[in-house]
């Protein structure tokens, strides 16, 4: 039987593409007219948008929809798992952690192909991302077979060629770079995989994997990232533009602070409340991004729009009553707190709960010494 490597390699070249090395990097990778792997190190920057722009501006749920449309031919469609987590990791961070029991229970079952679109939260480096195209929260799109065969694995890359294509997304623009992993630490279980990740101009939207587990056993694994997926067919000039809302994603520059609201949303609408460890500092880190008393936005307007928009994929633990109020009551608290160290003022607990006209009613030269900050 052929290896999983030999396997992808014969689909690729049948179908037209060459294994070629990269001029820059020295990675191998598929494609069928670059010259280097797409990377967005050894291209120098996002190029796919300088291709010409679709007349169509697909938004996140209107790509949902036509991706699942489309999976629903060969695949069937499972639940996201729950975005908070008490093992291995604070919150789900991938699509493949829907076979997790498998994993770890020690199953040799074989699945059926299915797909999830999973939100995800990944927090690591959280706010030093600079080119564009980060979030720290977004939707995972995972193509899934537990214990496939090589052949089985290769179905479901034709599946997504197919796809990317019926979404208008040029093929013969991706190059899919080669890599093997040796040691992936998942916990308890080590595995090692061999992996194509995927480059359009720049712009990495996926990996494919083939996992091999221990007890002679193996997953395949197709990731994309939907928010990256849908900027690469728009093209237009932000990743967020996709994501919305559009009539303030134009105007307000400071992606940050859209992704720092979505990224609330999601866990406040998950049940995480504010605290000093686990879920709850991370909390509080992401609330950091807005307690500037200076940034003003539409608070109320975001926190709603994102919790409908996250309720599209995940069905929510908090309504949206509650959700709002634990995000603006911790906001109002760091601004407080802020403000006080501001004025070089003493602090205690109960006065970062206390509004800005509270402060004020107590101090009103309070006015007068933050203009002058």
């Amino acid at each position: 039987m052929l290896a999983t490597r030999d396997v992808e390699k014969n689909y690729f070249i049948k179908n037209g593409w060459e294994l070629r090395t990269c001029r820059n990097c020295g990675s191998e990778f598929y494609s069928k007219n670059e010259i280097f792997c797409n990377s967005y190190e050894c291209i120098g920057g996002y190029r796919f948008l300088e291709r010409p722009r679709p007349r169509r501006f697909f938004s996140l749920e209107d790509g949902c929809k036509q991706i699942e449309k489309y999976l629903l031919t060969e695949c069937r469609r499972v639940q996201a798992r729950p975005i908070v987590r008490s093992d291995r990791t604070l919150f789900a961070s991938a699509a493949g952690q829907i076979f997790d029991a498998e994993i770890y229970e020690g199953s040799n079952e074989k699945s059926d192909k299915v797909f999830c679109f999973q939100p995800v939260i990944r927090l690591q480096n959280y706010g030093g991302h600079q080119n564009g195209g980060y979030s720290s929260s977004f939707v995972n799109l995972g193509i899934e077979i537990f214990n496939p065969t090589p052949h089985q694995h290769v179905e479901s890359i034709n599946l997504l060629l197919n796809l990317l294509s019926s979404l208008g997304l040029y093929v013969g623009h991706l190059c899919f770079k080669r890599k093997t992993y040796p040691v992936n630490d998942w916990g308890n279980i080590q595995t090692s995989s061999e992996s194509l990740k995927i480059y359009y101009g720049g712009l990495e939207i996926g990996i494919i994997n083939y996992f091999y587990i221990p007890d002679n056993r193996s997953m395949s694994d197709i990731s994309l990232g939907i928010e990256r997926l849908i900027w690469a067919i728009n093209r237009t000039t932000s990743y967020f533009d996709a994501i919305g809302p559009l009539e303030y994603v134009i105007f307000i520059k400071d992606e940050h602070l859209f992704d720092a609201v979505r990224t609330l949303s999601l866990m406040a609408s998950a049940g995480v409340v504010p605290g000093p460890k686990n879920h709850g500092s991370k909390f509080r880190m992401v609330a950091s991004t807005l307690s500037d008393p200076n940034t003003i936005l539409p608070l109320e307007e975001l926190v709603q729009y994102y919790y409908l928009q996250w309720k599209f994929f995940i069905e929510p633990i908090s309504n949206l009553t509650t959700t709002w109020y634990t995000i603006k009551n911790e906001i109002s608290r760091l601004k407080n707190r802020n403000i006080l160290e501001r004025l070089g003022m003493n602090f205690r607990d109960e006065r970062l709960n206390q509004s800005i006209y509270d402060l004020v009613r107590q101090d009103s030269s309070i006015i007068e010494k933050l203009r002058g900050c």
